[in-house]
């Protein structure tokens, strides 16, 4: 959907948004003589052209993943895609699912349910995705299982109020605690070959083509005429470090070029071609690093952080009929997981080999839900042992601008480490908390 310049019209004719009217983009992606700004909450991107005249393209209906996503782009030779990814919530169960928005040339707008596929790249004529995108170390100790006695037993312990316990020794303090003798480790088994992988390339209209490979691939990119597949030879490579008692791990990646201007093969061999091989990384770098995303050289474009959203229509997202029961059930697992923020800590301490239940450092804990749907917000006001007096009040939204849920799987984790780093501002001088934002 097409829109026209926003700078005109007078103040009288804006009509009131749910939320921020100023867009907050990504790093914009050159298409032909054009620049594409996408915005990364709402479905809307400004396009301008040479003339630096600017149109507007939506897509309120498009289809999102159950849970609230995060949003980044691909770019290739006819058109931008639009990833929206499923974020890690308190709700999230095996693989994020993903779906796509193309925008072409012309400006028209398509969207595609990607399902549990993770895209890793795109060409002129569609979205190549997996469903493994990078090798995985299935490395597992016995020793280290979990056993439920240590619950019952924590359970058992009396109450205690240690605030040493509730915080990580300094350096010197753990190293007068560690085992004088580490045992070495086993030779290492040597590197497997990565298992074949199906890719799908999703074309804009929905139709899909498949290409097996029978290396995984993590990355497609378009060089010149012809597509680069990246791709791990092997599984992690483990070594030794010195010493023998820990070991640390290297990732071969390679890379072969391919003319697929024809008609698409059903199979590639990697062997079948010169490969160039492209160092060892890690894991957290192999998902997008290889994206060739031809983004315009500029500074910060006034012109863009300046438009008013309020003047152009469709830019938020449909939301869908309100589940009650659904809603109900989103809040009260945020509640019950801050509700518990000051219960005891069970604490195992090599000093005496024992489990202590200690006090948590969150003291005069209050939790309350403000707002409707979407905007309900579930709100913490507590103070911290280690801050003295002072109140802190936590703002968690539940649900996205979407009304998808949206709160973090560990939320409890980003606040003690907040807290603990200082990552917070002064207290509001009308209420005397210090606000957090979850």
């Amino acid at each position: 959907m097409n829109h026209p310049d926003p700078f005109g019209g007078p103040p009288a004719n804006r009509r009131p948004r749910r939320y921020c009217c100023r867009m907050d983009t990504l790093p914009p992606v050159v298409l032909g003589d054009r620049t594409v700004f996408v915005d990364s909450m709402r479905p809307v991107a400004a396009v301008r052209n040479s003339a630096l005249s600017i149109q507007f393209v939506t897509w309120p209906d498009a289809s999102l993943p159950p849970l609230s996503a995060t949003t980044r782009t691909i770019s290739e030779p006819t058109g931008v895609w639009v990833i929206y990814s499923e974020i890690e919530t308190l709700w999230s169960l095996g693989k994020p699912r993903s779906t796509a928005v193309h925008i072409d040339q012309r400006l028209t707008v398509s969207a595609i349910d990607l399902g549990t596929l993770t895209p890793i790249g795109a060409d002129g004529r569609g979205l190549w995705c997996t469903a493994e995108p990078y090798p995985i170390v299935e490395r597992m100790s016995d020793s280290g299982s979990f056993d439920p006695g240590f619950i019952e037993i924590g359970g058992d312990a009396p109450l205690e109020d240690r605030e040493d316990l509730n915080r990580t020794p300094p350096a010197e303090d753990r190293s007068r605690t560690s085992p004088t003798t580490i045992p070495r480790l086993a030779t290492p088994l040597p590197p497997t070959a990565t298992a074949p992988v199906t890719l799908h390339r999703y074309q804009p209209n929905g139709n899909v083509e498949y290409l097996t490979v029978d290396r995984l691939v993590s990355g497609i990119d378009v060089v010149g005429d012809k597509l680069r597949f990246t791709y791990h030879p092997t599984g992690p490579i483990e070594r030794r470090d010195i010493g023998g008692t820990s070991s640390s791990f290297s990732y071969p990646v390679e890379s072969i070029d391919l003319d697929l201007t024809g008609e698409l093969p059903s199979e590639v061999v990697v062997g079948d071609h010169a490969s160039t091989p492209l160092g060892r990384g890690f894991p957290e770098e192999w998902l997008y690093t290889h994206l060739s995303e031809r983004r315009a050289k500029t500074e910060e474009d006034e012109m863009i952080a300046k438009i008013d959203l309020s003047t152009v229509d469709n830019c938020d997202w449909t939301l869908p009929a309100e589940d009650e029961a659904a809603v109900s059930t989103y809040v009260a697992s945020v509640l019950n997981h801050l509700t518990s923020l000051d219960e005891p800590n069970l604490v195992w301490t090599r000093s005496d080999n024992q489990v202590h239940r200690v006090r948590s450092e969150y003291r005069d804990l209050v939790v309350k839900v403000v707002g409707n749907w979407p905007k309900t917000e579930v709100v913490a006001e507590f103070t911290c042992a280690s801050k003295g007096t002072q109140q802190f009040r936590l703002r968690v939204p539940v649900f996205d601008n979407a009304g998808r849920p949206r709160v973090p799987q560990y939320l409890t984790v980003y606040l003690t480490e907040d807290l603990a780093t200082r990552k917070y501002g002064a207290p509001d001088p009308a209420t005397a908390f210090i606000d957090l934002r979850g």
